[in-house]
């Protein structure tokens, strides 16, 4: 008898949550559900630790996520329209083909941030650090780069018509096939970028 019931509770403790799918557990942060393709619209998630976070489709449009650390996350196909990102850091952050139009990126920090596709239009990245981003096809149409570190940029493609992009850094940028048409470049360094 003593072996049966030690058989039995072996089976319950051990085998039987083994075969027990696993739900994957999410964080919150200020209500917000952490997951690819959560609808966070108008959420204040200011100074939040998003480190690595996958928020891949995500439907952040219009909320507050200054300061916020989103280094390494996966921001790919995100709504970011409207957001305010100003100080946040997206350092090697991948944002392939995000709606970032009106979006407050002052003095937000995207080294080697993948913005590749990305919609920026009419985004204000004044002072952003883009050292080494790649922004490949991506539209800035009316965007304000003002002061910005753009150097080592990957400019391939990308439509800057009508930006304001006072005392850029591009050197060493790659600007081929970047349509520039009334841009306003008034004192940016452009040494050793390629056209």
């Amino acid at each position: 008898m003593k072996k049966v019931l030690a058989l039995l509770f072996f089976i319950t403790a051990v085998l039987l949550p083994a075969c027990t799918p696993v739900t994957p557990k999410y964080r919150t942060v200020n209500g917000c559900v952490i997951r690819p393709k959560t609808k966070c619209s108008k959420y204040d998630l200011s100074e939040a630790y998003l480190h690595a976070a996958d928020l891949s489709g995500a439907d952040l449009s219009d909320t507050n996520l200054q300061g916020a650390d989103f280094s390494g996350a996966d921001l790919t196909e995100a709504d970011l329209h409207g957001t305010d990102l100003s100080e946040a850091d997206l350092q090697a952050a991948d944002l392939q083909g995000a709606d970032l139009t009106l979006a407050n990126l002052r003095d937000a920090k995207l080294r080697e941030a993948d913005l590749s596709r990305v919609d920026l239009r009419g985004a204000d990245l004044t002072w952003a650090n883009l050292f080494w981003a790649d922004l490949t096809d991506a539209d800035l149409t009316g965007a304000s780069l003002r002061n910005a570190d753009l150097q080592r940029i990957n400019l391939t493609g990308a439509n800057l018509t009508n930006a304001s992009m006072e005392h850029v850094d591009l050197r060493g940028a790659i600007l081929t096939g970047a349509d520039f048409h009334n841009a306003n470049m008034t004192r940016s360094n452009l040494i050793a970028s390629k056209l």
